[in-house]
């Protein structure tokens, strides 16, 4: 693992030693916190990063429970930590 993580760290240091811009870049003036919140005001947009927002803690969170869960129902000890990979192998 650690080799492949310094081959990829090598390869993406060349990378980014070697490419350069298309066009050059364009000055722009500071984003007002205004400008920032601005696409919120999109009803479509709104619903679609509040939808993201709660399908990733509906995703995540019950994770946070599994051991739990199954220590209550009664599983072994010396086995709940390995629910977690084999949750993660089962995906």
């Amino acid at each position: 693992m650690r080799i492949a993580a310094f081959m990829i760290l090598a390869l993406l240091t060349i990378a980014n030693l070697t490419v350069k811009t298309r066009t050059p870049p364009h000055p722009q003036a500071p984003m007002t916190l205004k400008e920032f919140f601005s696409p919120l005001v999109e009803k479509v947009y709104f619903l679609t990063v509040t939808s993201d927002f709660l399908f990733t803690f509906g995703l995540l969170i019950p994770i946070n429970y599994l051991i739990v869960q199954a220590v209550a129902g009664g599983m072994s000890i010396d086995l709940e930590n390995y629910l977690i990979p084999i949750l993660n192998a089962a995906r």
